[in-house]
């Protein structure tokens, strides 16, 4: 089996022109990430979340190789990780009159991953029924099981997924999940990002959390919300009046609680109780809890002296 995948203290600045028009050569630093350290094991899915503009895809553009860190260290260097990493960009606008099977034989060409099996890997991410199909005639989640099919070529040990499920249905969504999750069953370690945590949760071994190009906390989603003291929701609903602290909602009522579902069946069942669900669970809920600040209060532009504040465990806000 290959090995783990690792990076530590990695930092990486887009370089912008000067302002100057005097020395238009020389680059100014702009917004990137800071001091990121990360591990993805084979078979292992790790779900990148934070908002937009957070550094997610700077950060998989770097694990990918095709941005080059200026600080850190990473277990494969960038040529490596260029052979062993697929890369999946967010949305590729797939059109044209060219095939699906002749898509993926020119990628594999300019690749140099010529002794790819493209009809395996075409059956492999579903498209078997669309291997002569034009781009153009694509549905969504066809072009994204496209983009997930370039990325494999050449059978890679990781695999690097930018926002994949952006414009997807749920159905789409559910099939998507389910082939990613069949990949890491296989051994290869996938990376994954998205804004929503309610995408990822459920598939997902660990959460990196991101929010102004810094990693706030790296764990399972429940010791991340332990760690940050968040405490998980129950939604109830229910049939007729409205008991104590509930509102009307629809034919019944509705409210949030943090007690037990055992507690909530003793206390509501004689009242209409009929569902019990876990709240969704806001990726601002996280970001406030770790920094003590709303998500819209800041964003990727930060420097080396400027950081985020974290509010400590038990502190008052």
């Amino acid at each position: 089996m290959h090995e783990k995948l690792q990076m530590e203290n990695v930092t990486f600045r887009h370089l912008h022109p000067s302002p100057n028009i005097l020395t238009p050569w020389k680059k100014r630093l702009g917004p990137g990430i800071h001091h990121i350290s990360l591990d993805l094991s084979p078979g292992e899915i790790v779900g990148l979340i934070g908002p937009n503009g957070s550094g997610k895809t700077t950060l998989i553009r770097v694990i990918a190789g095709l941005y080059k860190e200026m600080e850190g260290n990473i277990n494969l260097n960038s040529i490596k990780r260029r052979e062993r990493i697929g890369f999946m960009p967010e949305q590729v606008r797939w059109e044209g009159k060219k095939t699906v099977f002749g898509q993926l034989k020119e990628i594999s060409h300019m690749q140099n991953k010529n002794n790819t099996d493209l009809n395996k890997l075409i059956k492999l991410v579903g498209l078997n029924s669309q291997s002569n199909t034009m781009l153009k005639n694509l549905s969504q989640g066809m072009r994204q099981r496209l983009s997930l099919a370039c990325a494999l070529v050449g059978s890679p040990d990781y695999l690097v997924l930018d926002e994949p499920m952006n414009g997807l249905d749920p159905l789409a969504q559910k099939a998507f999940v389910n082939l990613i999750s069949q990949l890491a069953k296989n051994g290869m370690g996938i990376l994954i990002s998205s804004h929503r945590v309610q995408e990822l949760k459920h598939f997902c071994d660990k959460m990196a959390l991101m929010h102004q190009g810094q990693m706030l906390a790296f764990d399972t989603l429940e010791v991340i919300s332990e760690n940050l003291g968040i405490e998980m929701k129950n939604v109830i609903e229910g049939d007729g009046e409205p008991p104590e602290n509930t509102t009307s909602y629809l034919d019944g009522w509705r409210g949030e609680t943090e007690i037990s579902p055992e507690e909530i069946i003793e206390r509501y069942a004689h009242k209409g109780l009929k569902f019990i669900y876990p709240s969704p669970l806001d990726i601002a809920d996280l970001i406030k809890a770790a920094t003590g600040l709303g998500s819209e209060e800041g964003t990727m532009d930060i420097t080396l002296q400027s950081m985020i504040p974290r509010r400590e465990i038990g502190e008052d806000e």
